[in-house]
Protein backbone atom coordinates (compact mmCIF):
# COMPACT_ATOMS: atom_id res chain seq x y z
CA UNK A 1 0.00 0.00 0.00
CA UNK A 2 1.05 3.61 -0.24
CA UNK A 3 0.75 4.74 3.40
CA UNK A 4 3.58 4.45 5.93
CA UNK A 5 2.47 3.49 9.44
CA UNK A 6 5.35 3.45 11.97
CA UNK A 7 5.86 -0.01 13.42
CA UNK A 8 3.16 -1.47 11.16
CA UNK A 9 3.47 -0.79 7.44
CA UNK A 10 6.20 0.16 5.00
CA UNK A 11 5.93 1.77 1.56
CA UNK A 12 7.80 0.62 -1.57
CA UNK A 13 11.11 2.46 -2.14
CA UNK A 14 11.19 3.80 1.43
CA UNK A 15 13.66 1.94 3.62
CA UNK A 16 12.76 1.92 7.31
CA UNK A 17 13.30 -0.22 10.41
CA UNK A 18 10.87 -2.85 9.07
CA UNK A 19 12.23 -3.16 5.54
CA UNK A 20 15.34 -3.18 3.39
CA UNK A 21 16.55 -3.02 -0.18
CA UNK A 22 17.86 -6.37 -1.38
CA UNK A 23 20.05 -6.24 -4.48
CA UNK A 24 20.66 -8.65 -7.31
CA UNK A 25 22.22 -11.90 -6.12
CA UNK A 26 21.73 -15.36 -4.69
CA UNK A 27 20.69 -15.49 -1.04
CA UNK A 28 20.83 -19.02 0.41
CA UNK A 29 19.12 -17.83 3.63
CA UNK A 30 16.18 -15.41 3.66
CA UNK A 31 17.11 -14.33 7.19
CA UNK A 32 20.23 -12.73 5.73
CA UNK A 33 18.38 -11.14 2.82
CA UNK A 34 15.43 -9.73 4.81
CA UNK A 35 16.67 -9.24 8.40
CA UNK A 36 14.52 -6.18 9.21
CA UNK A 37 11.36 -7.54 7.60
CA UNK A 38 11.68 -10.96 9.26
CA UNK A 39 12.56 -9.42 12.64
CA UNK A 40 9.34 -7.36 12.52
CA UNK A 41 6.76 -9.25 10.46
CA UNK A 42 7.59 -10.50 6.97
CA UNK A 43 4.38 -9.55 5.18
CA UNK A 44 5.17 -8.15 1.74
CA UNK A 45 7.72 -7.87 -1.04
CA UNK A 46 7.91 -5.18 -3.73
CA UNK A 47 9.87 -6.01 -6.87
CA UNK A 48 11.11 -3.25 -9.14
CA UNK A 49 10.49 -3.30 -12.88
CA UNK A 50 12.98 -5.42 -14.79
CA UNK A 51 13.87 -7.53 -11.74
CA UNK A 52 13.02 -11.18 -11.26
CA UNK A 53 12.59 -12.61 -7.76
CA UNK A 54 12.29 -16.32 -7.01
CA UNK A 55 11.64 -17.34 -3.40
CA UNK A 56 12.18 -20.96 -2.31
CA UNK A 57 10.65 -22.72 0.71
CA UNK A 58 14.01 -24.05 1.95
CA UNK A 59 17.52 -22.73 2.37
CA UNK A 60 20.07 -23.17 -0.41
CA UNK A 61 17.49 -22.83 -3.22
CA UNK A 62 15.72 -26.08 -2.38
CA UNK A 63 12.11 -27.02 -1.80
CA UNK A 64 9.06 -25.52 -3.45
CA UNK A 65 9.10 -22.26 -5.36
CA UNK A 66 6.82 -20.09 -3.23
CA UNK A 67 6.80 -17.04 -5.48
CA UNK A 68 8.43 -16.24 -8.82
CA UNK A 69 7.74 -12.92 -10.51
CA UNK A 70 9.31 -10.38 -12.83
CA UNK A 71 8.60 -6.89 -11.55
CA UNK A 72 6.92 -4.66 -11.21
CA UNK A 73 5.18 -6.83 -8.66
CA UNK A 74 3.96 -6.73 -5.08
CA UNK A 75 3.01 -9.69 -2.93
CA UNK A 76 1.28 -9.29 0.44
CA UNK A 77 0.79 -11.96 3.08
CA UNK A 78 -2.51 -13.77 2.45
CA UNK A 79 -3.21 -13.91 6.17
CA UNK A 80 -4.09 -10.17 6.05
CA UNK A 81 -6.43 -10.41 3.05
CA UNK A 82 -9.69 -10.10 5.01
CA UNK A 83 -8.35 -7.96 7.88
CA UNK A 84 -9.51 -4.36 8.31
CA UNK A 85 -7.84 -3.55 11.63
CA UNK A 86 -5.29 -0.97 10.37
CA UNK A 87 -6.02 2.72 10.11
CA UNK A 88 -4.76 2.87 6.52
CA UNK A 89 -7.53 0.43 5.49
CA UNK A 90 -10.26 2.89 6.47
CA UNK A 91 -12.43 0.07 7.86
CA UNK A 92 -12.26 -1.91 4.60
CA UNK A 93 -10.67 -5.33 4.18
CA UNK A 94 -7.04 -5.19 3.10
CA UNK A 95 -8.04 -6.90 -0.15
CA UNK A 96 -9.92 -3.73 -1.13
CA UNK A 97 -7.04 -1.45 -0.08
CA UNK A 98 -4.62 -3.47 -2.18
CA UNK A 99 -6.69 -2.90 -5.32
CA UNK A 100 -7.41 0.81 -4.76
CA UNK A 101 -5.72 3.65 -6.60
CA UNK A 102 -2.40 4.57 -4.93
CA UNK A 103 -0.44 7.81 -4.80
CA UNK A 104 1.85 8.50 -7.74
CA UNK A 105 4.34 7.32 -8.81
CA UNK A 106 3.40 4.07 -7.02
CA UNK A 107 0.11 3.79 -8.94
CA UNK A 108 1.95 3.86 -12.28
CA UNK A 109 4.79 1.59 -11.15
CA UNK A 110 2.57 -0.89 -9.28
CA UNK A 111 -0.95 -0.80 -10.81
CA UNK A 112 -3.54 -3.13 -9.27
CA UNK A 113 -2.88 -5.90 -11.78
CA UNK A 114 0.66 -6.43 -10.42
CA UNK A 115 -0.43 -6.57 -6.75
CA UNK A 116 -1.39 -9.91 -5.26
CA UNK A 117 -1.71 -11.96 -2.11
CA UNK A 118 0.68 -14.81 -1.40
CA UNK A 119 -0.48 -18.41 -1.79
CA UNK A 120 0.83 -19.21 1.72
CA UNK A 121 1.61 -17.50 5.02
CA UNK A 122 4.69 -15.37 4.35
CA UNK A 123 5.79 -15.69 7.98
CA UNK A 124 6.94 -19.18 6.97
CA UNK A 125 9.08 -17.81 4.12
CA UNK A 126 11.84 -16.73 6.51
CA UNK A 127 13.30 -20.25 6.47
CA UNK A 128 13.75 -20.21 2.70
CA UNK A 129 16.10 -18.66 0.16
CA UNK A 130 15.86 -16.43 -2.88
CA UNK A 131 17.41 -15.44 -6.17
CA UNK A 132 17.18 -11.88 -7.50
CA UNK A 133 18.03 -11.30 -11.15
CA UNK A 134 18.14 -8.04 -13.07
CA UNK A 135 18.08 -7.25 -16.76
CA UNK A 136 14.48 -8.18 -17.55
CA UNK A 137 12.32 -5.97 -19.77
CA UNK A 138 9.93 -3.61 -18.02
CA UNK A 139 6.49 -2.33 -19.10
CA UNK A 140 6.54 0.53 -21.63
CA UNK A 141 4.08 2.49 -19.45
CA UNK A 142 6.98 3.12 -17.06
CA UNK A 143 8.83 5.14 -19.70
CA UNK A 144 6.66 8.04 -18.45
CA UNK A 145 8.08 7.79 -14.91
CA UNK A 146 11.17 9.98 -14.64
CA UNK A 147 13.31 7.38 -12.86
CA UNK A 148 12.69 4.84 -15.65
CA UNK A 149 12.83 7.13 -18.70
CA UNK A 150 16.64 7.26 -18.66
CA UNK A 151 17.02 3.46 -18.56
CA UNK A 152 17.50 1.27 -21.60
CA UNK A 153 14.44 -0.98 -21.96
CA UNK A 154 15.30 -4.24 -23.78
Amino acid sequence: HDTFVPGTASVPYVEDTMSEYVGVGRYPDNNLAFPNAIKNSFDSVAVDAGTRVTIYSERDFKGKVLWDRVGPAIVVNVQWKDQSCWSFCGGKPYSEKLSEKWKEPLQTIFPPEVREFSASDMHQWNTGSLVIQGGQAFPKRLDEVEEYSVLENP
